[in-house]
């Protein structure tokens, strides 16, 4: 069961790029390192917990009516929490996604999430398990 926890502060330093690598080409990404700690019960003290470094980065391609990208997340220097198996491994998280815009209001999109197909915890503390690969087509209309 997951419970709030009581107390949580995390110091640390975020960057963050975003660049355009062609008239097509984008590239996003950032990087967190921090010290987060958290409290579980009244009168406890801090204690580590999640991850104290973490990688995002977003490839994306454009053209006319086609939009993707590929996103990859990396978490790395994690607590061990309440799972016994979160453990301090190295986590990564990989998802693609592409949208057909028709028309100002018709759109398709595919997406596949954890490519890796991955099942260890993405979120150490909060025990959020990453799903099995997935993928989905939706079609969506605005008015």
């Amino acid at each position: 069961m997951v419970v709030n926890a009581n107390k949580f502060k995390n110091t640390g330093l975020e960057v963050s790029y975003e660049g355009v690598l062609s008239d097509h080409w984008s590239f996003k990404t950032s990087v967190a390192y921090s010290d987060p700690k958290q409290i579980d019960k009244p009168g406890a003290d801090f204690r580590n917990c999640d991850d104290k470094l973490l990688i995002n980065s977003v490839l994306g391609y454009q053209n006319g009516k086609l939009a993707t990208n590929l996103l990859h997340q990396y978490a790395a220097m994690r607590y061990l929490s309440y799972a016994p198996y979160s453990g301090n491994g190295i986590k990564q998280y990989l998802s693609f996604n592409a949208t057909y815009q028709f028309d100002k209001e018709n759109s398709v999109k595919f997406a596949v999430n954890n490519i890796l197909n991955r099942t260890e915890e993405m979120a150490a503390s909060r025990g959020c398990l990453l799903p099995y690969r997935d993928w989905f087509i939706t079609y969506e209309r605005t008015f």
